[in-house]
């Protein structure tokens, strides 16, 4: 989220939720609603001005004046920001918003500063929505083109992995990252594979696949080399491999 003046491009058209965490999965005694968050894009390669655009329907969130989204960038709102970053540090979050998104879907909509409507359409958590968003620890991410209904279900899906990618573009099934190895040796456990040049790679860890945590160092891909990660195993039950960028 950033402040700047000078050619924009349109509110219409051009800010689009992209993501959708509205029933996290509980973790333990811990109420999963705490970890919700919105994700909005600006979709143009042009700066958004939303200085005091405000949701009137379903969450409460005013942006401040002279508020400017970047082309091609997302923000985070959410609703519990000290919870939020416990589970997700190295996302930056843009406002913390009034009320909870419904479990069981409910229409949201965004107006400018003159009551004109910019965005509006309705999720759900039936019928053929994606399932795993309800409860099951997957968010709703946006799938659709430019022009689709953004409450059609058929233009949503469950995120790629547990937790959502708030923040950042949804990883696309079907990547370059190839598992060739693993074992274990000297106290480490440790992963082959083969990814793509230039692209970096990191590494996380679980014990419930619920909460992950960056473990390892960074690998940058070769072509045609195998790149290798070695890990500490202690409280280490799950591993999974993240394309960076």
């Amino acid at each position: 989220l950033t402040y700047k003046m000078g050619l924009e491009a349109n509110l219409a058209g051009n800010l689009r939720v992209t993501e959708i965490m509205y029933h996290p999965a509980d973790e333990g005694e811990v109420d999963g609603d705490r970890y919700e968050f919105l994700e909005l894009e600006n979709t143009s390669n042009l700066p958004l001005d939303i200085g005091g655009i405000s949701f009137s329907d379903g969450i409460r969130y005013k942006f401040e004046e002279g508020s400017s989204l970047g082309g091609g960038e997302y923000l985070v709102l959410v609703r519990n920001c000290e919870a939020f970053k416990e589970k997700y540090p190295n996302v930056e979050v843009a406002g913390e918003y009034g009320r909870s998104l419904s479990n069981g879907g409910e229409r949201l909509a965004i107006e400018d500063k003159t009551g004109r409507k910019i965005l509006e359409f309705e999720y759900d958590d039936g019928g053929d929505w994606p399932k795993e968003a309800d409860g099951g620890g997957h968010s709703l991410v946006w799938i659709g083109e430019a022009e689709a209904e953004a409450g059609e279900a058929a233009n949503w899906s469950k995120s790629a992995g547990i937790g959502g990618s708030p923040g950042s573009k949804e990883a696309e099934e079907g990547n370059d990252l190839m598992i060739s190895d693993y074992g274990y040796g000297n106290g480490e456990f440790w992963i082959q594979f083969q990814g793509e040049a230039r692209r970096k790679y990191g590494a996380e860890s679980s014990m419930d696949l619920v909460n992950w945590k960056a473990v390892g160092q960074k690998v940058t891909g070769q072509d045609n080399l195998q790149n290798k990660m070695s890990f500490n195993l202690e409280n280490i039950y799950f591993i999974r491999i993240k394309v960076i960028e």
